[in-house]
């Protein structure tokens, strides 16, 4: 082997560990920041302003509690509560607590977006079927959530008419 073959060879062997090196840190990256990796990775941790992205469960850096089941609140970068459960026809509201935009974004094309939510920006939308609707952050898409939509329940108390049917039926 000559001079100019040892040459060519060593400069194929370095570009091609440059390669490898190359695609296992895209891996790295893409894994720590991709969506469904709930934690925003390590690359987000020296970031100003984003507590709360890293670690956990999604949802679980709640600062506040939410006593409204049809509400949630985005803060410290999750959606609280991470699961809404509520009833066919109940209007869902998000109110964004942190200092950043944020969105309420449909997982399922075209179901629902509220666009961009600055500071104390509120969004609402009426959820008319039961179903799992799942949504994330356009803007951070590590933050996730789900609206967990149950068929609508009649009560009696609300319904009079069902009511007297009832009592008829039972008569009768």
């Amino acid at each position: 082997m000559n001079a100019g073959e040892r040459d060519r060879r060593r400069g194929i062997v370095a570009v091609s560990v440059l390669a490898a090196v190359v695609g296992v840190v895209g891996a790295v990256v893409i894994a720590a920041c991709g969506p469904g990796s709930h934690g925003g990775g390590g690359m987000m941790r020296g970031m100003t302003g984003m507590t709360g992205v890293t670690g956990g469960p999604p949802g679980g850096n709640c600062l506040s509690e939410q006593r409204d089941t049809s509400s949630a609140a985005i803060e410290g970068f999750h959606f609280c509560p991470a699961i809404v459960r509520v009833q066919a026809g109940t209007v869902v509201r998000w109110t964004n607590r942190d200092s950043t935009a944020h969105t309420v974004t449909s997982r399922a094309e075209g179901q629902f977006d509220s666009k961009s939510l600055g500071r104390n920006g509120s969004w609402s939308h009426r959820f008319g079927q039961p179903g799992t609707f799942s949504y994330y952050c356009a803007l951070h898409p590590w933050m996730q959530g789900t609206v967990e939509v149950a068929a609508a329940t009649m009560h009696f108390q609300q319904a009079p008419v069902a009511r007297s049917v009832v009592n008829s039926l039972a008569k009768g």
